[in-house]
């Protein structure tokens, strides 16, 4: 089962050198500290993984696909805790479908 400490972490030297990058860092950690507080919130989930995709797309290759799946991670914590709200899933089919991954693609879109 995820939980919030098996996802908090972050490469703080490679986004803080520019303005976007210590922005999505201070998100970041504004995310982490709500998640210790309301660990159950479906809400919180989806914009961590969301936060996450935005730090793989400023990101070298292998990081960048480290970081995805850390935002798939959070982005099916948030299914898995409010499975109703067609923001969850359509958050993890955009992610998969940018980084290729047609195994998650699929599974979210199926044909």
């Amino acid at each position: 089962m995820l939980d919030a400490d098996a996802v908090f972490t972050l490469k703080h030297d490679c986004f803080e050198k520019s303005i976007l990058g210590y922005i999505i860092v201070t998100i970041f950690r504004c995310y982490v500290r709500a998640l210790k507080i309301l660990p159950e919130c479906g809400a919180l989930w989806h914009d961590l993984g969301v936060n996450y995709n935005h730090q793989s797309e400023a990101s070298s290759d292998n990081e960048a696909i480290l970081l995805a799946e850390k935002g798939a991670q959070c982005l099916k914590k948030a299914i898995q805790l409010d499975n109703a709200n067609y923001r969850h899933w359509n958050a993890l089919g955009f992610l998969a479908c940018q980084k290729g991954s047609e195994n998650i693609s699929f599974n979210v879109f199926p044909a």
